[in-house]
């Protein structure tokens, strides 16, 4: 990705990042704009000047099903947030501490259009879900999408064609 090639040397040797992706995986598709948003998450959240920031992506087939990862060695989410991005809400506004703040200075959009477009895309199909574990844990779940099926499998909630691959 361009955006961790910047990253990586903008910040030198305080970031490693990792990719584990099996070879059966390559050719499978995931949404645009769902991975990236949740590496920044990572990268601006788990730095640490003082130490190495780790971040690793890990992406694997579980039958029907594809399983995006990643996972750093930051501080972790405070226990109110998690309760926040992992709710059904849409409407979720967290302050630049990362405390729900009730709609002022909305921070996390990327979070927010994460989960917004895996829905549109797959509807309940899909999850994603926060935790912590020695630092940020975010795991989503597709449906298998094929490069030469995109076109016709990928298709909204409303039935009509989705161009987010």
């Amino acid at each position: 990705s361009c955006y961790v090639t910047i990253q990586k040397i903008r910040l030198e040797e305080r970031l490693e990042v990792a990719f584990s992706i099996p070879e059966e995986c390559m050719n499978l598709k995931i949404p645009k704009l769902s991975l990236q948003p949740i590496l920044e998450n990572s990268v601006k959240y788990a730095l640490d000047l003082t130490r190495k920031t780790y971040i690793e992506v890990t992406i694997s087939r579980l039958e029907r099903v594809l399983k995006v990862s990643v996972k750093d060695n930051g501080r972790g989410y405070p226990i109110d947030v998690l309760t926040v991005i992992n709710s059904e809400a849409d409407d979720f506004d967290l302050d630049s501490n990362g405390s729900s703040n009730g709609g002022e200075d909305t921070h996390r959009i990327g979070i927010r259009n994460v989960k917004e477009r895996l829905k549109l895309i797959f509807g309940e199909d899909s999850y994603i879900h926060f935790y912590n574990d020695r630092g940020s844990v975010v795991e989503y779940v597709i449906p298998v999408i094929h490069e030469e099926e995109k076109g016709k499998a990928a298709k909204g909630r409303d039935g009509e064609p989705c161009t987010g691959y």
